[in-house]
């Protein structure tokens, strides 16, 4: 996992973290884990900014979240939080498959949903919600979807070139620019990951995943003729 969040306008990677251990770390020692759930502690040095990963399988998905603790005695100021980030010039590598330029994205965006291949669009894709591949030649689909959507405005962002396929990936969170205080935290809105056999199937679970969640209530149509 690789992700990145913009504090006090600078672009802070995890990758540049350290692992605090959470058996010496009271603050740790009071977060709760689920069943089958693995929680990562990481420390941004000399910004008292902790980023708290959890990571939990159901089925044969990934569940992922992640909470912003600010632990300095300052506030911090939050701007985009990227949940995924993996970025070619950081040492990020995504394998496409056999002609990764004919892979499916689908495109969605509120009043216009359409599928795209990674080679058109100038190579610069981008969806609200869900992060939705499908390759043709080995009938995989991977679908990164957020699950929650309450608080944030979720979006997915792909950069693919035909020289050095994905360059960069993210699945962001935003919100405006947050002020966290001292003690105060952040948790974003949650990830599902999973790759499947078919493309519909995947967008199947993914909306009865949500539907889980909400349990939404749809009233029947009006009988209103034409």
């Amino acid at each position: 996992l690789d992700g990145s969040v913009i504090v006090n306008e600078q672009l802070l990677r995890t990758v540049d973290c350290r692992a605090v251990d959470r058996h010496e770390d009271s603050h740790a020692e009071s977060a709760a884990v689920g069943e089958g759930e693995q929680i990562i502690d990481l420390q941004f040095p000399d910004t008292g900014l902790r980023w708290e990963w959890r990571v939990r399988q159901i089925d044969q998905e990934l569940e992922v979240s992640a909470k912003l603790v600010n632990q300095s005695s300052k506030v911090l100021h939050i701007d985009d939080w990227n949940l995924l980030h993996a970025d070619l010039s950081a040492g990020s590598t995504v394998h496409l498959g056999e002609n990764p330029g004919d892979v499916r994205f689908f495109g969605w965006h509120p009043w216009d949903m359409r599928v795209e291949t990674l080679s058109g669009e100038d190579g610069h894709h981008d969806a609200h919600n869900l992060c939705h591949l499908y390759d043709p030649v080995s009938g995989v689909t991977f679908l990164c979807g957020f699950v929650t959507l309450d608080r944030m405005s979720c979006r997915h962002h792909l950069n693919y070139s035909s020289e050095k396929g994905i360059e960069e990936y993210r699945a962001e969170c935003t919100f405006g620019r947050y002020a966290l205080a001292p003690g105060a935290e952040i948790t974003s809105e949650t990830l599902r990951i999973g790759f499947y056999l078919d493309p519909y199937a995947a967008l199947d679970r993914w909306a009865e995943t949500v539907h889980g969640i909400y349990k939404p209530e749809f009233v029947d149509l009006p009988p209103v003729g034409w």
